[in-house]
């Protein structure tokens, strides 16, 4: 063990000196301030949601906060200090002992809270690329390191962001969606709010607003729903945290939702989910509770803040509750034609993510531009009230409509609303996509051939007991009755862009009463 005399009889470390606590020598809370003092300076370690987290970055995992817990925190204080211990000699003169810090000691400091909300730096978001927030009223762009602005933001990668016109930031990206076909014109709206939205989040540009579910619907698989959720966080430098939808215990989807969110994690992705989402943490978080108690395997659990993250979900047949469907804005796909020639200039397929990781600068510029067009029109919203999240609808919709002039972000999204809210919508939405693969359009069903429809491509009837056993005759009449109210109001009904109508046919023999036939056009 080496000793240091008081005299200084060797040169002093290039770091600081750590003392840990010591009987009589060194307090408890003497040496917490100093921990969490210099581990501040050095403004790689922060407190989030009372954890002491350090950032990293992973080529398979992206940007993420590591917890540093009593078993890393040793080493961890190595980097920034040289750790010693106060002693005494037989003769009673005070010494200098360089250690290594014990998990044991690691506890200690790291319980002592009120040195550590004392000292460390607070952290809302972490961030892969510069972040643009509003200063005075006028947009304002943070560079690479730490940020005390807005709740403070850490920057990991610093880098010019191109100036550029308004014109030219909407072509940039305009021409990601260029290959994309959208059920509506306010599909594509809503696809360029999401691509805006991460930037207000980053910023804090509406604080305190509920930021909505981002939800990707399709009629078949390789709609782009996933390519255009990965595109989106790679714009921003970031790689999205997926989920796979699973059910209770290990590695049940609430677990993996908290991994997510105490690992700083800004985009997450549930993908591909098909029927319900049964994750009672997402359910909360969607909700706008503001936190939730999170725990991950060999952790104590975190009350961690929930408005810090993106959150996206793609699907064919999602089924969400009424009020989960109230916090999601739906952008509708179609899949392109098998001989189609891609025009964006990224390409198309995995040839898009290496373009843009090569041209990331030129889309967050862009991003910027729009967003600070915004900011120094003094941040303005429209008058618009078809969404609960008043706030974000409100301000996205001036954006696309007033900056970029496209059409208004609301209109027809109560048609995917129903889709994903109504069973009996979310299930008439699965059979007509079906049936038009087979006979085209338009085309004429009736609930009979619906129930094959349904039988063959394994889509359960709602409300229907057994559906796999149900004879064909019970199976019928739970799909009149779940059409019924449907077609209650009006004859047709618009699903996405399929038009539905329902006629009234001879009464077939044998039977006392009419029936009905569903033309698809």
């Amino acid at each position: 063990m080496k000793q240091v005399a008081p005299s200084g009889q060797i040169s002093p470390p290039a770091k600081p000196i750590l003392y840990l606590p010591s009987d009589g020598l060194t307090k408890i809370n003497e040496s917490a301030s100093l921990c969490f003092k210099g581990m501040a300076d050095c403004r790689e370690y922060f407190l989030r949601d009372g954890v002491f987290v350090k950032p990293r970055s992973s080529e398979t995992e992206g940007l993420l906060l590591n917890q540093i817990d009593n078993h890393e925190f040793p080493s961890q204080l190595e980097y920034v200090f040289e750790v010693a211990k106060k002693g005494r000699e037989k003769n009673g003169k005070v010494v200098t002992n360089f250690v290594n810090c014990d998990q044991k000691e690691a506890k200690v400091l790291l319980s002592c809270t009120d040195e550590m909300l004392r000292y460390s730096l607070p952290l809302r978001i972490l961030a892969a690329s510069p972040v643009i927030i509003e200063r005075n009223g006028a947009p304002s762009v943070l560079q690479k390191g730490y940020h005390r602005e807005e709740g403070g933001i850490y920057v990991i990668n610093g880098f010019d962001i191109p100036s550029m016109t308004l014109a030219e930031a909407k072509e940039r990206l305009l021409d990601l969606f260029a290959d994309y076909v959208f059920v509506s014109p306010s599909d594509k709206s809503r696809a360029i709010a999401q691509l805006l939205s991460p930037a207000l989040k980053l910023g804090n540009l509406l604080p305190g607003a509920d930021f909505p579910l981002d939800v990707a619907l399709a009629d078949q698989s390789q709609g782009g729903k996933t390519h255009r959720m990965r595109f989106t966080a790679l714009a921003y430098g970031e790689k999205a945290y997926a989920l796979t939808k699973t059910r209770g215990g290990v590695g049940s989807l609430d677990e993996a939702v908290a991994t997510g969110l105490i690992a700083g994690k800004l985009f997450i992705l549930v993908d591909n989910v098909r029927g319900e989402i049964d994750s009672q943490i997402l359910e909360s978080i969607l909700r706008g509770t503001g936190s939730i108690s999170a725990r991950v395997p060999y952790r104590k659990a975190v009350l961690a803040q929930t408005g810090r993250s993106v959150w996206q979900v793609t699907s064919n047949a999602a089924q969400f509750t009424v009020d989960l469907a109230n916090r999601s804005i739906v952008t509708n796909h179609k899949k392109q034609p098998q001989a189609y020639k891609h025009k964006s200039k990224a390409g198309w397929g995995d040839q898009v993510y290496g373009y843009i990781r090569e041209h990331q600068g030129e889309y967050l510029g862009a991003v910027h531009t729009i967003v600070g067009e915004w900011i120094t029109r003094g941040k303005p919203r429209t008058d618009e009230n078809r969404h609960n999240f008043r706030a974000w609808v409100q301000s996205l919709d001036y954006i696309v409509s007033e900056i970029l002039e496209l059409p208004k972000l609301m209109e027809d999204h109560d048609n995917a609303h129903r889709a994903l809210s109504s069973p009996s919508h979310a299930w008439l939405r699965q059979i007509i996509i079906e049936a038009v693969k087979t006979h085209g359009r338009p085309c004429k069903i009736r609930a009979g051939e619906m129930g094959d429809i349904a039988d063959c491509n394994a889509i359960p009837i709602p409300n229907l007991r057994n559906n796999l056993s149900a004879d064909d005759d019970l199976r019928n009449k739970a799909i009149g009755k779940l059409l019924i109210p449907i077609f209650r109001e009006a004859k047709t009904v618009k699903i996405e862009n399929f038009h539905i109508e329902r006629i009234e046919i001879a009464r077939l023999p044998g039977c006392n009463h009419s029936g009905f036939e569903y033309r698809i056009s």
